[in-house]
């Protein structure tokens, strides 16, 4: 079963932290712009992205 684009965000934020976590930081800074426009209440998202960007 494929998941709706809506169901699918926080399975999408926890990858990006993942990779965040995983010293993988040019990929998380890719993913978290996506994070934020599939669901634009995520502030934590946005935090983390400008975080990063440090």
């Amino acid at each position: 079963m494929l998941l709706a684009e809506k169901d699918a965000e926080p399975l999408h934020y926890n990858r990006t932290v993942l990779l965040e976590e995983a010293g993988r930081h040019e990929e998380a800074a890719a993913s978290f712009p996506r994070c934020v426009e599939t669901d634009e209440k995520n502030d934590q998202a946005a935090l983390s992205h400008a975080m990063l960007l440090e």
